[in-house]
């Protein structure tokens, strides 16, 4: 059976090929095929739970009512919980979320395209581990006048070993692509561009790769508690470089008022190419390579543009940058 479109007030139920047609809030519990598009849903356009379901949209639209609310169940696809569930080739906008994975683990997010959203394109939360985020467009679509989503990509916190490969993430209000207290995290060959904020971010996360990605317009930033990250063979073009900035934790935070530091993390290869200017400096500061309240970091056989100023060290938090090993 396919699923049935445009139908947002219908009772939920469970749904899925061989059991009904899946309409606005039900529960896909079996492997499912979308024949046509889903619309005017008023909270969450489906859930996905069990486990090995796979949710194949083929190009259909899964679309959130215009008068849609910022509750938190206002998602175009749930998965929670899940484990090995695969949603594949879905479009969805008109959201506050286009895709979470509340919990579960070893999901797969892959060949979507998320825009018109308010929140996060797809968020991984609840600890939900080992998860694939691969071929996605997050963000505007070739269309202009298309709200911005405020993160494109956001794996929460304990969220660990996600794999963020071969995205396409594009204009958030915030950061693109932001990993928040998650370990061993893979961002690897995605293109980020048009972010008002930092197109890769991670913040008191330990472990990640994150290589070969395409950045315009943006920057790496590392913040906070984050240790051990590996950086290779990325190209940052028209934005602001590498920045490493110690963190003050919040009032929500566990330890607030706590500063904490990068450290011990690693740079190889890849450019910066084109930096823009930080405003109203005088003399003009063309960033590329910076460090604040950041010590023992490496940096080696990174490419800096004839453009770029200096390496800048200065302390913060009460940190001093030290002990960073810096390209000549």
């Amino acid at each position: 059976m396919g699923v049935l479109g445009w139908a947002a007030t219908a009772t939920a139920a469970d749904c899925g090929d061989g059991v009904k047609a899946c309409q606005c809030g039900d529960t896909v519990v079996a492997n499912t095929t979308l024949t046509s598009n889903i619309g005017g849903c008023q909270k969450t356009g489906l859930f996905v739970v069990g486990s090995s379901i796979v949710l194949n949209c083929v190009g259909h639209t899964l679309t959130g009512a215009p008068t849609g609310t910022d509750d938190n169940d206002d998602i175009g696809i749930h998965l929670d919980p899940a484990t090995g569930v695969e949603v594949n080739s879905c479009s969805i906008t008109g959201f506050r979320q286009g895709i979470r994975i509340g919990s579960g683990h070893n999901n797969r997010i892959i060949n979507n395209v998320i825009f018109g959203n308010r929140k996060y394109g797809i968020e991984v939360a609840g600890a939900s581990t080992g998860n694939l985020l691969q071929g996605n467009q997050v963000g505007k679509p070739s269309a202009s006048g298309v709200r911005k989503v405020e993160e494109g990509i956001h794996n929460g916190s304990g969220s660990h070993n996600t794999v963020i490969r071969e995205n396409v993430v594009i204009d958030s209000k915030e950061e693109n692509i932001y990993v928040l207290n998650s370990n061993n995290v893979q961002v690897i060959m995605n293109i980020s561009s048009e972010t008002d904020s930092a197109a890769i971010f991670l913040k008191n996360s330990h472990g990640a790769f994150v290589a070969q990605n395409t950045v315009t317009n943006g920057s790496i930033t590392v913040r906070g508690d984050s240790s051990g990250n590996t950086f290779v063979n990325n190209t940052i073009s028209n934005g602001r470089g590498y920045l490493f900035e110690a963190h003050q934790d919040e009032a929500s935070d566990p330890s607030p008022g706590y500063w904490r530091f990068p450290r011990r993390n690693t740079v190889t290869g890849g450019s910066v190419k084109d930096p823009v200017v930080i405003p109203n400096t005088d003399p003009p500061i063309f960033p590329c390579l910076r460090f604040e309240g950041s010590y023992k970091n490496r940096v080696q056989q990174l490419q800096l543009d004839v453009k770029c100023t200096p390496p800048s060290q200065t302390p913060d938090g009460g940190q001093e940058s030290v002990g960073n090993v810096l390209p000549p």
